[in-house]
Parts: structure tokens; sequence; C-alpha cells
């Protein structure tokens, strides 16, 4: 089994293609990098990426393998991805929000039936590629689920990075304060129950982590980013066309108006 990585002559699927290798190392996975030949990327700068990952695969003592496809890269892709049994596959996406007509490749992957999950990855801050010392894992209105957490601890594993858990309150910061500290208390702990599991799971992966709480009305990213995290995991889920353009998924709001690196993973189908 390996992880896939969609690669072209951009800078940025380099630097996804880092992530995966980092989440391949904690998983003991190979690694294959997918090209569709097309005009628009020219081969000796994939070539040269391909030649770099190479060096920092066997930094990591990770197998790194390259395909090259033909045709339409998101006809291509999700045709070798349906046919071949990947754990994960990784795309690189640019830094603009989804529109209703558009041809990225990761909106085509987004959009199709796939059966490995998917991890859309946003690079804002290339330093943080290599050097990652802390990343939020935020689920929303709830809890993170299994497949988010599973991404979020084996790239922490991989950075040897702590990890911050956001945890969404029913109660707004004013409403708080009114409280005693008994009452604080026993409002927190009731909150943090299902995010005890997740700790669990951390500390048996021997990775770090703690939970923060988010206060009802108060933006998510603002305080993600005041924690000073290097990279934040977000998780979605895949909504039938047109109905994805119809609604509004605040998890990928939060994805297209991160200033850092941020990944957002959709399940298979």
């Amino acid at each position: 089994m390996k992880i896939a990585v969609a690669l072209n002559s951009h800078l940025i699927s380099e630097h996804a293609a880092l992530y995966a290798l980092r989440y391949a190392q904690s998983l003991g996975l190979g690694v294959e990098l997918l090209h569709v030949k097309n005009p628009d990327d020219p081969l000796k700068e994939v070539q040269e990426r391909v030649a770099r990952l190479q060096i920092e695969a066997g930094k990591l003592g990770i197998i790194l393998s390259f395909r090259q496809l033909e045709g339409k890269p998101g006809p291509s892709l999700v045709k070798q991805i349906q046919s071949h049994f990947y754990h994960s596959v990784f795309c690189s996406t640019r830094a603009h929000p989804p529109r209703l007509f558009t041809n990225s490749v990761s909106q085509y992957l987004v959009k199709a039936r796939l059966p490995s999950q998917l991890v859309v990855v946003r690079i804002n801050r290339v330093n943080s590629v290599y050097h990652c010392e802390r990343l939020g894992i935020f689920g929303g209105r709830g809890q993170p689920d299994v497949h988010q957490m599973a991404l979020g601890i084996g790239l922490a594993a991989g950075y040897q990075a702590e990890i911050l858990l956001g945890n969404p309150l029913e109660i707004s910061r004013r409403a708080l304060q009114h409280l005693d500290f008994q009452q604080t208390r026993e409002v927190l702990r009731a909150s943090d129950h299902g995010f005890r599991s997740l700790i669990t799971l951390c500390q048996l992966a021997q990775v770090s982590a703690s939970v923060a709480h988010i206060p009802h009305g108060e933006d998510a990213l603002d305080f993600f980013l005041s924690r000073k995290i290097s990279l934040l995991v977000l998780s979605s889920r895949k909504l039938p066309h047109p109905t994805r353009h119809l609604m509004s998924d605040p998890v990928e709001n939060l994805f297209h108006l991160s200033p850092v690196n941020c990944m957002i993973l959709y399940p298979k189908v």
C-alpha cells in the first residue's frame, strides 16, 4: 500500500509531497508521485522536483516511485486512483476559494468518487513545511473524526510536533466570566468528555497533545493563530453536485482563509 501525490511543475505540489512523505514515514508506507503529462507542465521542471523529493525520501527512509500518466489531468488521476488501492491521496491547491466553474485539478478530485481518502493541501508559509512544532486539529462544530485524528497524529509523529485540539464551546467568553471557578471547571470538563479519548490516542502514539477551548462566537482561526500553529488539519465531507455550490461549508471557508499552511481531509466514497 502506498500514499499517492498528484505532482505538477508548481512548487506547491512539491511541498504537498513533503507533507505526504512525513505522513508516510509515520505509517511505514511508500509514496508514489503521479504526474499527468500536459503542455502546461514542463517535464524538466517536474523531473527536477522528483529528484529533490527522492533526496528527502532517502533521508526519511521512504521508498519513492514516480508514475507518468497520459490524458487530461483530472480524469487521468481519477482513473489511476480508482484502479489502485492507495492509503491516501495528497493534492495541492492554489490560494483561491472554490468556484462553480474551475479547471482546478484539486476541485475535480474533491467532486470525484475516490476509493481513497483525499488530502488537499494549501501552502502559505514555505518554511513551515520543513519545520513544524505545533499543529492544530479542528473538527468544526464537533470533535475531530478518527480519520482526521489519524492524519494529524501521523504528521505530528513525523515532525515530532505537538497537537492542539480545538474544542468549540457552547458558551461565550462573557458567560464564562460570570461563573465561579467550580462552575467553570464543570462546564469545561463536560465539554472535554469526547476529547479525552482523542488525547489518549495521542498518548499511545507518544505525541504530546492538549485541548484548547474556543468560546462560542469567537473566530476559530484567530484562536489557533494566537497559539502559533504551523499547520491546521481540517476535515470535511463530499457534498453531491450541485449541492456543494448551494451550501457553504464553514470548514472549507476556514481552509481558504487560513494564513498558515492548511490541509483538509475528504473521506473515501
